[in-house]
């Protein structure tokens, strides 16, 4: 049975790489192969088992599109009514949650589930299992595009959200009073008001609220990095550690319990109400804490291991992992795109490919052999996610683990189970405040370090690498007697030695940040950054949460200049983001008051003619010159770059006015050869991109940096078509997500389009739009 739980999943989990769905008519052709597949025997019943898995999650996936809110209908106002069917998330600007729909009028045809939606400045305090009616605009789902981005379709799809949204102004809110279902969420809201009541620190209060209820959104961004520079970030996101330490508790709670019911005359054996209780309690704690991935996976095994106790019988370590596998798989189909899922299945595999078949060792060799495994295990996927490995962070758990877990999270929960009292249960909080106080210190003194000592490989994502370093950590892994093991390093020299050597020189990244500016220029293995998009909320700007990751999957650790073209919230918004998750060395900028945040990286003006280089690279602005210019669009630092024969023209936000001052300039720095690329000015405005800049510039290709259907519906249809009729290839992150555009040696020319190049069928058509099914 085994090979069914793990090749099941793998078919499963196969889909998440199809660009687009199978129809269900070769669904049904597919099913009957992979029936006649199964029966038979040996091998190929694991075709079988893959194509049956398929089959599952096409499915599943046709049944999640269906209720997806159709690109046609991006913008619809509706009124629903339905349940708040989550924590809210809630800042000084509104309230952020899930709302699942009883019914709605308008988009009939159209019937939607789920819905995110964001309430600004409610009138209420908006509570998990409440009953309301409200009005509301509905998005089709819809992320941005960029590589080492998060994929937030993705993610809105496994979690079944339908369309996001906002809640309209409008007299129809109206609250129905509380939902008679939803008891465990209504549990966990009452426990949340309990953890905001009691006389807690503002960072402990957040940190028990990811222990006890799963609910991360209060701890603080730059709280939530030195988590990760030190390797922490798991003993704030309930996880299999939680739940094996609940269960244990629990465990011989009924343990005492079967003894004294044997003492007074039942006939029963203690194990049994042990293992019952040890079930009960971590199943209680997973659902109150959000029964997210990890905890699916932790409580699965959990189970078996429990089973295994209770009736004296040895499952084998590998069954409860590939069980929980396959249980993951159905449960949620798009599990694999979700990075706890490799960091949780990843963890586990290492440890149990290292202890399985070795020796009992002391316990203290034990812990410190866990610490190493898990390091080893999981440095290719923190390259993969993040980029970076801490090579501190074991020696951090190996302190902070007993310390949380024997030390706080006890106190946590016994708060939770003892807050029906009032004051005892804030006792047990309040005593874990305390040492959360003292854990965050260390983080304060700790973190810096550790991100100083972190390794950032140059490879950045590079397949062959990762995929030979994940070679040599199975190597290290691999029991010594095991037959492939003399293999794995020729596999790793053969991956290294056979990745692609082609030498781009020249490469230039507009990212996709909706309404905004952000791009990447790189060469002579220094980088430069032109404006860094828009702030959105405290929580997320494009500095931090585009920029940084993809700088990070580029193997890409400094920016060596950072140029903010003017003050505006959409090119300036993501400064201070980006200066905090990557160093800077040196910043210039048209706006004046970038230079009142900054408190690292002194800010230059930018100046017309002023110039440097980069081997054989040279960069000049061509604008502002010395001189008062009213408006802030005007102000915007026109830089042009050279290499060679390739030229490349970035004019920020400048207008007709300043287009037409250009042109009167004696020479142009690209001679009559024209502009390679030209970032479109302005996005596209219709104020911008005059026929005369464009006779002027002559370029080949037009990138406009545009929000998809933004209200500000750039780019101009005008402009667009004058670019078209001018001969210029156009390119617009709106559709095609971030666009590249990379030279050889030879100055060949090579452009992508990331939502394009990498289409998953839940992008749809580019537009968040539903699968044209076609195989």
């Amino acid at each position: 049975m085994q090979p069914f739980f793990w090749f099941f999943p793998a078919g499963i989990f196969s889909v998440a790489i199809f660009p687009s769905l199978p129809a269900l008519e070769w669904c049904l052709l597919l099913a009957l192969v992979a029936v006649l597949l199964i029966t038979r025997t040996g091998w190929t019943r694991w075709f079988g088992y893959i194509i049956a898995g398929v089959c599952f999650a096409t499915l599943w996936g046709h049944g999640e599109l269906a209720s997806r809110l159709p690109s046609g209908h991006d913008k619809s106002d509706i009124t629903v009514v339905g349940v708040v069917a989550s924590l809210p998330s809630s800042d000084s600007r509104r309230s952020r949650f899930r709302f699942d729909i009883e019914g709605q009028e308008g988009l009939e045809s159209v019937p939607l589930e789920t819905l995110l939606l964001s309430w600004y400045q409610p009138p209420l305090s908006i509570q998990a299992g409440e009953r309301w009616q409200l009005s509301v605009r509905v998005r089709t789902p819809r992320g941005f595009a960029n590589p080492g981005g998060f994929d937030y379709n993705a993610w809105l799809l496994a979690e079944g959200i339908s369309a996001t949204g906002y809640v309209r102004s409008s007299v129809n809110n109206t609250y129905l009073g509380p939902s008679d279902g939803y008891r465990i969420l209504r549990l966990r809201q009452w426990l949340a008001a309990q953890l905001d009541a009691a006389e807690l620190t503002s960072t402990g209060r957040s940190f028990l609220q990811a222990l006890v209820l799963g609910d991360k959104s209060g701890i603080e961004p730059a709280r939530w990095s030195q988590l990760v520079a030190t390797g922490t970030v798991h003993l704030m996101v309930v996880s299999g550690l939680h739940v094996a330490m609940v269960a244990t508790c629990s465990y011989f709670l009924g343990f005492f319990f079967g003894r004294v019911l044997a003492a007074i005359g039942f006939p029963i054996a203690a194990p049994i109400p042990a293992g019952i209780g040890a079930i009960v309690g971590a199943g209680v704690y997973a659902l109150l804490a959000g029964f997210g991935l990890p905890l699916q996976r932790a409580l699965i095994m959990t189970v078996a291991a429990v089973l295994a106790v209770t009736l004296r019988r040895r499952i084998a370590p590998w069954l409860a992992y590939s069980a929980a596998l396959l249980v993951v798989s159905v449960v949620n189909p798009l599990a694999v795109v979700s990075q706890g899922f490799w960091l949780s299945f990843g963890a586990v595999g290492a440890l149990l490919l290292w202890f399985s078949g070795r020796p009992r060792q002391p316990w203290w060799r034990q812990l410190i052999e866990a610490q190493a495994v898990v390091f080893i295990g999981l440095a290719v996927l923190l390259v993969f996610f993040q980029g970076k490995v801490y090579p501190l962070a074991p020696f951090v758990n190996a302190l902070a683990i007993p310390w949380l877990g024997f030390g706080v999270v006890p106190l946590a929960l016994l708060g939770a189970l003892l807050a029906p009292f009032g004051e005892t249960g804030r006792l047990c909080w309040q005593l874990a405040d305390w040492q959360l106080a003292l854990f965050a210190q260390g983080l304060d003194l700790v973190s810096a370090v550790s991100s100083n000592l972190a390794w950032q490989p140059l490879f950045g994502r590079d397949a062959w690498m990762l995929a030979g370093l994940a070679l040599a950590a199975l190597w290290m892994l691999l029991p010594s007697g095991l037959s492939l093991r003399p293999l794995v390093p020729v596999l790793f020299i053969a991956l290294v030695t056979g990745r692609d050597t082609r030498d781009w020189q020249t490469e230039l990244t507009v990212l996709d940040v909706g309404q905004g500016l952000a791009v990447v220029f790189r060469a002579a293995e220094k980088t430069l950054v032109y404006d860094t998009g828009p702030y959105f909320s405290p929580r997320f700007d494009a500095g931090k949460g585009v920029l940084a990751p993809f700088l990070s999957s580029q193997g890409v650790g400094r920016v060596d200049v950072l140029v903010v073209s003017h003050g505006d919230n959409d090119h300036a918004g993501g400064y201070e983001g980006l200066l905090n998750a990557v160093p800077v060395g040196r910043v210039i900028s048209g706006a004046e008051a970038l230079a009142d945040v900054t408190y690292r990286v002194p800010v230059q003006p930018c100046r017309a003619g002023q110039a440097w280089n980069w081997g054989d690279v040279r960069f000049t602005f061509l604008h502002p010159a010395t001189g008062s210019i009213d408006r802030s669009n005007n102000r915007s630092c026109v830089l042009h770059i050279q290499r060679g024969g390739v030229d490349i023209l970035l004019p920020g936000d400048i207008e007709a006015s300043v287009e037409r001052r250009l042109q009167r300039v004696d020479a142009k720095p690209w001679g009559d050869r024209g502009i390679d690329v030209l970032l479109a000015p302005h996005h596209g405005s219709k104020t911008s991109s005059s026929p005369g800049f464009l006779s002027w510039a002559r370029p080949e290709h037009g990138v406009f940096s545009a929000g998809y259907q933004h209200h500000f519906g750039h780019p101009h249809p005008l402009v667009l078509d004058r670019y078209r009729k001018t001969g210029v290839s156009t390119w617009n992150t709106a559709s095609g997500g971030a666009i590249r555009f990379r030279w050889d040696k030879r100055e060949n020319l090579e452009v992508s389009e990331y939502r394009r190049r990498y289409r998953r069928y839940w992008h749809g058509d580019g537009a968040g739009g539903t699968v044209v099914n076609l195989w």
